[in-house]
């Protein structure tokens, strides 16, 4: 539900065939169409609306949002099981950020390169990965990124087995999202608190 009000919002952001030549505001409603699909697991939609993202990133030499297409890029392949083309473009983002000036710990690059080790099973190297980012983004100093690598944490305190303190993290986590109105990453809190759900009803 959450993520469909926030593709009809989004939807409102593009352009209609011929209306009006190409804005740079689409390039960031393409990506942002595009980490909905992701969560949707419509594939195909997400590659098609990151390469449209990237199009219009080229066109409008927008540098700064180069880092956040290829990271996405990545996700996708890391969701698609595709470790060498996520570890590719996760590269290919990490160096956009350093060509931006943007530092990597204020980005999410580290915490999906977290979750990549996840997918591949290295839930040590995940963990360790996250508890770094967490210590390193108090709570009373960077909210949003705090909340961010609590969100993925608890992704891998679920693998681990650590199911009360993997809801502990998400529930702060929604709450925070909805009381300041993130509602991609509310969709996203909400979506990992799904996933946990099925994986402790298999098991």
């Amino acid at each position: 539900m959450i993520l469909a009000k926030l593709l009809r919002w989004l939807s409102r952001m593009l352009r209609t065939a011929g209306q009006r030549p190409p804005v740079p505001q689409e390039a960031i409603a393409h990506l942002n169409i595009a980490r909905c699909h992701l969560y949707r697991g419509d594939f195909p939609a997400c590659e098609e609306h990151l390469g449209k993202a990237l199009e219009r990133c080229q066109l409008f030499n927008l540098v700064a949002l180069r880092g956040e297409i290829f990271e996405a890029h990545g996700n996708l392949y890391r969701e698609l099981g595709e470790v060498e083309r996520a570890t590719e473009f996760y590269e290919r983002a990490a160096r956009a950020y350093d060509e931006a000036g943007i530092n990597p710990e204020q980005v999410e690059l580290l915490e999906e390169r977290a979750l990549l080790s996840l997918k591949v099973g290295d839930l040590a190297t995940a963990r360790a990965q996250l508890d770094r980012l967490i210590q390193s983004r108090p709570i009373d100093k960077d909210e949003l990124r705090f909340y961010t690598v609590s969100l993925s944490r608890a992704r891998v305190m679920s693998a681990q087995g650590e199911h009360g303190a993997a809801h502990i993290e998400l529930t702060n986590a929604v709450k925070y999202f909805r009381t300041q109105g993130l509602y991609y990453y509310e969709a996203q809190a909400c979506r990992t608190g799904e996933l946990r759900t099925k994986s402790r009803q298999r098991t």
